[in-house]
């Protein structure tokens, strides 16, 4: 009887410890997979981030390309308006004291309201 006794607290001693491994077992499992499903969203947190950098990086270009091309648009119009100011001097009757060649301001100044144009559809079409 006490041999009996014995035997089951020693099997039921064994089956806790079989229990107690087999939990610690799933814990580690579990940790494990939480460290690798962590590491994974670090890892797309990071690419998103540098994603996210590429996109600003590139909008700051855009940015400034789109800047340019206005300003180069503004300027070429600025210049053409000036051309037709002088060529409606130049046309008036009376003395005028600009030298300009009627037929070289014309010519500048399409090039001009051309290259206005020009800048001002890229920067639609860019956007």
């Amino acid at each position: 009887m006490l041999h009996a006794a014995v035997s089951v607290a020693k099997e039921r001693k064994k089956k806790e410890w079989v229990e107690e491994k087999c939990r610690f077992a799933q814990q580690k499992r579990e940790h494990w997979k939480k460290n690798v499903v962590w590491q994974m969203l670090q890892s797309k947190w990071k690419d998103a981030e540098t994603a996210w950098s590429l996109q600003d990086q590139t909008r700051h270009v855009a940015e400034h390309k789109s800047k340019q091309l206005f300003l180069l648009a503004e300027s070429s119009a600025f210049v053409a308006a000036f051309q037709m100011i002088v060529l409606y001097e130049q046309s008036m009757p009376g003395p005028s004291d600009q030298t300009f060649h009627a037929a070289f301001l014309a010519i500048w100044g399409a090039l001009s309201v051309s290259v206005a144009c020009m800048c001002i559809l890229i920067m639609f079409i860019s956007a």
